[in-house]
């Protein structure tokens, strides 16, 4: 197996720079979402967004610190 590659229940997808970015991007958002560095955030979901993340994926990093907030 390459190194660009992941398996995911025997299922072999290929993994390109823009994917890997935009989990860094997304995961620097739950970072700053978690030290309450807030006026990063929206540079970060541009980011995120310029590396292809769905709108879906980035509202699901933000309705995980929400729940976790509110619990």
């Amino acid at each position: 197996m390459s190194r660009n590659e992941v398996t995911n229940n025997e299922e072999i997808k290929a993994v390109g720079r823009n994917d890997v970015n935009k989990l860094i991007a997304l995961i620097n958002l739950k970072e700053a979402l978690i030290n309450e560095n807030y006026e990063g955030c929206a540079s970060l979901v541009a980011k995120a967004r310029g590396f292809g993340a769905l709108n879906s994926e980035i509202s699901e990093v933000l309705s995980g610190f929400t729940r976790k907030v509110n619990r």
